[in-house]
């Protein structure tokens, strides 16, 4: 019996020896999760701290990257702003920092213009498409149209002219148009060329404009000369698109110079905007015999674009590209016969 019991007592003293190995490996495994958990939350502790608190003040040092969008808005100017401060003022619709002492407003890339591109519709009327816009002149708001607007030459005021009656043989320019008072959007054509001088008289209730790198010419019957727009919005080209094959003056609708016979140089109106020194010509006439033709800018010296003719030759329609002077003069001469120009367009060198 004796045997029996030590035998019996030696087994369950091995039994538990076996048990306790498992549960020490579990004890363990327990302590090191438990110092995991407190890295872990040390470490969660240091990155939340490090995170710019909601509705905190916070600030930035060195180069940080904000993705998405990134609001600066008040609905005022901050009470006490401090020198390289910056943000959006809700109220008045405009970026200001403040820079040794002075607030500025940012003018917020005064030039910008985007969208399609002004399109002709009529002999009165041309299409202002959407999606067209501007930032004003102010650099405060953008300026879009939302949908196709029909400017029209012989009405008044929004969509119309900016002020007097239809004017032939007149360059006119566009103007966008909005009220701040409630975002509405039109535009106008004006003779006043606000990129040079002058003032376009704004429609009641409009108060915010930009002109447009464009101008319209209607011609001596009171009809706006078909036209097509490159390049736009930046050096962009009005292309006079009226003319057809043959004679200059028979198929021109703007006429430059016709028969000019001086043999000597001759000033004369480029016939251009305001916007533009550069005028797109087409060269033609009367030609007698071997002739020697010269048409350049006004007071420079050379001989400018210049072409001859054999005898018995002829040129119907030359292209040319020629610079005015500062008051929109070329000038030309011939050795014999007569010269026709016809205007084909111009390119928008002056910015607005």
């Amino acid at each position: 019996m004796t045997q029996i019991n030590r035998l019996y007592s030696d087994e369950m003293v091995n039994g538990a020896d076996n048990d306790v190995d498992p549960l020490n490996d579990e004890l363990d495994q327990l302590v090191a999760s438990h110092n995991d958990l407190d890295n872990t939350i040390t470490a969660l502790t240091t990155e939340v701290g490090a995170k710019a608190g909601i509705g905190d003040s916070n600030s930035f040092t060195g180069n940080n990257t904000f993705s998405g969008r990134a609001n600066f808005s008040h609905t005022a100017d901050p009470g006490s702003p401090q020198d390289g401060d910056f943000w959006y003022n809700e109220t008045d619709e405009s970026f200001k920092i403040k820079v040794n002492g002075s607030v500025s407003t940012l003018s917020n890339i005064p030039s910008f213009i985007y969208g399609p591109a002004p399109v002709y519709a009529s002999a009165s009327t041309i299409t202002l498409p959407a999606g067209l816009g501007a930032r004003d002149s102010s650099g405060i708001v953008n300026i879009e149209m939302g949908t196709d607007l029909t400017l029209d030459i012989t009405a008044s005021g929004a969509g119309g002219l900016d002020t007097g009656t239809e004017a032939n043989s007149t360059y006119y320019y566009v103007y966008l148009i909005r009220k701040s008072s409630d975002g509405t959007v039109s535009a106008i054509f004006s003779t006043a060329n606000e990129a040079r001088s002058g003032s376009v008289t704004m429609p009641a209730g409009y108060d915010q404009k930009r002109q447009l790198p464009f101008a319209v010419y209607n011609d001596s019957s009171g009809n706006i000369v078909r036209f097509i727009v490159t390049n736009w919005p930046y050096l962009s080209s009005v292309v006079f698109n009226n003319q057809r094959f043959g004679s200059i003056t028979s198929t021109f609708g703007v006429m430059v110079l016709t028969s000019g016979g001086a043999t000597s140089y001759t000033s004369i109106s480029g016939l251009l905007p305001e916007i533009s020194a550069l005028g797109h010509y087409a060269l033609g006439g009367a030609f007698s015999g071997s002739s020697f033709y010269h048409v350049r800018q006004t007071g420079s010296t050379g001989d400018g674009v210049s072409f001859s003719t054999g005898s018995g030759y002829t040129v119907s329609q030359l292209p040319v590209y020629v610079m005015t002077d500062s008051s929109g003069n070329i000038e030309y001469k011939v050795s014999s016969g007569t010269l026709d120009i016809g205007l084909v367009g111009f390119t928008v060198t002056e910015i607005v």
